[in-house]
């Protein structure tokens, strides 16, 4: 019969080459070699959720919360090169065009009433984050790519003693 060094060599040889398969396995899992999904190309608005009671609980006037719901859905183009990206909003107010870089750097950016705001975009594994601070408070949006190809886009209040958000779905034209 084999001697108990040997078995325990052998043991040891044997955890140690499956510890170095789960070390390869959990590298390609690791956030910074998962591969970021695509936004670039342009986008069409399917569904919106939780508009009305986010804009009633941030304070806005029945008249804005009615032009608002009333509103023909927006599409949007992301162009994309690495990290840096132009965002293209269609909406019925107007156009707006958005340039940055998602790498947490500041930057400024104007609505279409010529608001500014801080932002800062980001990536969060395979979500884009931008941060954003305007008159209005400050509010996080997150955009993904789901297992069906839409992307999800969802904006949540920061700070503020409620926790209200909403979202929209859009799907690749």
């Amino acid at each position: 019969p084999p001697s108990r060094a040997s078995s325990m060599s052998s043991m040891s040889s044997w955890m140690s080459a499956y510890a170095g398969q789960i070390r390869l396995t959990l590298s390609r899992l690791s956030p910074r070699r998962r591969r970021r999904p695509s936004f670039a190309g342009s986008w069409v608005c399917t569904a919106t959720w939780g508009l009305e009671e986010f804009l009633r609980d941030a304070g806005f006037s029945w008249a804005q919360r009615l032009a608002a719901s009333k509103a023909p859905w927006p599409s949007w183009e992301f162009e994309k090169d690495g990290d840096t990206f132009v965002f293209t909003n269609r909406t019925a107010f107007g156009v707006s065009r958005e340039e940055f870089k998602a790498n947490s750097a500041e930057y400024t950016t104007s609505n279409l009433a010529g608001q500014t705001t801080k932002c800062r975009a980001s990536w969060d594994g395979e979500t884009l984050l931008h941060e954003r601070e305007a008159s209005e408070g400050r509010f996080v949006e997150r955009r993904t790519i789901d297992a069906e190809g839409n992307l999800q886009f969802v904006l949540q209040s920061v700070g503020r003693d409620l926790d209200i958000s909403w979202g929209r779905t859009f799907k690749r034209k």
